[in-house]
């Protein structure tokens, strides 16, 4: 076995669509210098290839004397630039950047970086049997795991036609032998549906197989981007180097992420913003009857809420709450100042039930990511027994023209995901719920069914939740905030019992440091929540 490391540098844009940070200065050295050395202390390997875009050739090779590294690697001007799926990946990878995989599509980290054709050179100059490939980011890449990895497919020939493992992304590389290569170039797929779940090919979990190495559980449960393309990681890394100095490896680094509470960010990762609580279903087995109206018209605080938002060029935006927000008469307007100001990642839950046409053109302008349809069934009777209305062919018909709308102006946006809320009315279809859809559009959700606190009647499934109750996940991560200005915990609390302040009023930083979150958050910790509203009877404290 020949193997090559073949490290992909763009020195203009970073993974996520923002700027290349290969020149920035982490703790004293640049990120480009930090993965260049680790990839050098990786043991086993043939030659060292950086391949880059020809206008990149000068940056590239000053800094690898400024590094005395240029006879430890090889400069390769062979990318032409050219990544047609590359808005499409990160529209898909922003709803879980910090997880290897999990994100619509079934796409995965290393989807991110990975093309095929840059991998194809190098080793056609090598004659390279494996390359292990990575982002020119990855400063953090752990060269003893890498070396095991190369280890391991070289003791297992037959039965790793490719090598991954789970891990933050960052921290390891991705393997791949020339016929896998080959393969993905031929077929123009994503290495990502070579893990991915599909219902028509049915297979192990490749996790339990040996195309995946091994890392050590501190690695393998960590959740957290390792690379320095965004703010929070590029501060978190900053203080991991200071710290515990330049060599530190994946296991330390994991427990550094988990030390660093996920509360003690600023502002949370995913704000929920409710526009309207209309919606077009006469009737919903999902719906309390108790609902009071609302609509948002505070526009001006919009701006502020979406420039704060904005300064964190990882958070999120999800706009939903408790009604159809297409049904607001300015969800067009909404949706591009949210856009315009800068908002990293924007999704809409909708039922998309005779949606306004204006509201289906704003997705397209404002490049919304991810649209969210609440379809809860897989036939015409069902959706009626669970909505109050004959509506399914409707939806069903929607969600068609805009797939071919997409395909018509070769749209990456938005990307669309069919849901289902799991309940005995639903029960039989599920199965063919989700076949169906992952085969048509890629992806489906399945939710479970929600009490709301216990407002709702609970159903005769057996309960999706743990049967030991824990801390809520979500009060370390969402706010969610109404229409009518009212800040709550999350989605469960529709009537605003357990009020944590006004975002009209209140700044989301002072918001998620404020003393209402911080009693809440104290009072789950020691799981003293029997005399809280809402979450006394909540059964969704388990929900990432």
């Amino acid at each position: 076995m020949k193997p090559i490391a073949v490290i992909l540098a763009d020195f203009t844009q970073n993974l996520l669509g923002g700027p290349s940070r290969l020149s920035d200065h982490i703790a004293g050295r640049p990120v480009f210098a930090r993965t260049l050395r680790r990839v050098a202390r990786i043991d086993g390997l043939a030659a060292r290839v950086i391949v880059i875009q020809p206008r990149d050739r000068g940056i590239a090779e000053r800094c690898l004397n400024d590094y005395d590294l240029s006879g430890a690697f090889e400069v390769m001007p062979v990318d032409d630039g050219v990544r047609p799926r590359g808005p499409l990946i990160r529209s898909a990878r922003k709803w879980g950047i910090g997880a290897w995989r999990g994100t619509p599509l079934g796409t995965t980290w290393f989807d991110e970086f990975l093309d095929v054709r840059c991998v194809a050179h190098p080793m056609a100059r090598h004659e390279a049997e494996l390359a292990m490939v990575l982002d020119a980011h990855q400063s953090a890449l752990d060269p003893a795991i890498s070396s095991a990895m190369l280890d391991h497919a070289a003791g297992n020939p037959q039965e790793t036609p490719f090598v991954f493992t789970q891990a933050p992304p960052g921290l390891t590389p991705l393997l791949l032998r020339a016929p896998t290569v080959e393969t993905l170039a031929r077929d123009q797929m994503t290495f990502g549906l070579s893990l991915a779940y599909r219902p028509e090919t049915p297979r192990h979990d490749p996790v339990m197989r040996d195309v995946c190495y091994r890392a050590s559980r501190d690695v393998a449960q960590t959740h957290g981007r390792m690379l320095p393309d965004n703010r929070r990681s590029i501060e978190f890394l900053e203080a991991a180097y200071r710290q515990h100095g330049d060599d530190i490896d994946a296991a330390a680094l994991c427990r550094a992420w988990r030390d660093r509470a996920s509360h003690k960010s600023p502002v949370p990762d995913e704000i929920e913003l409710e526009l309207t609580t209309h919606t077009p279903h006469a009737t919903s087995l999902f719906r309390p009857t108790d609902m009071a109206p609302r609509e948002l018209d505070d526009f001006d605080t919009l701006s502020r809420l979406f420039a704060e938002t904005a300064q964190w060029d990882d958070r999120l935006l999800y706009i939903g709450g408790h009604g159809d927000p297409l049904r607001h008469p300015r969800f067009d307007e909404i949706v591009a100042q949210a856009r315009n100001a800068g908002v990293f990642g924007i999704a809409v839950r909708t039922t998309l039930l005779d949606a306004p046409e204006s509201a289906i053109n704003a997705l397209f302008e404002s490049h919304v990511d991810l649209v969210e349809i609440e379809i809860d069934a897989h036939s015409r009777a069902t959706y009626e027994k669970l909505h109050g209305v004959d509506g399914f062919e409707r939806v069903v018909s929607a969600m068609s023209a805009i797939q071919e709308r997409r395909r018509a102006q070769v749209s990456a946006q938005p990307i669309l995901l069919p849901s289902l809320r799991r309940c005995a009315a639903n029960f039989g279809e599920i199965e063919t719920f989700y076949t169906h859809w992952v085969q048509q559009l890629g992806g489906a959700v399945i939710r479970g069914r929600s009490t709301f606190g216990g407002a709702l009647e609970s159903d005769t499934l057996l309960p999706l939740a743990p049967l030991n109750r824990g801390p809520c996940r979500r009060l370390h991560t969402r706010l969610c905030l109404h229409a009518d200005g009212a800040v709550v915990s999350c989605d469960q609390d529709y009537r605003a019992r357990q009020p944590i302040g006004d975002w009209r009023t209140e700044s989301l930083l002072k918001l998620w440091s404020g003393k209402g979150l911080a009693d809440l958050r104290s009072r789950h910790a020691v799981a003293d929540w029997g005399k809280l509203a809402v979450c006394a009877n909540c059964a969704e404290w388990a929900r990432a």
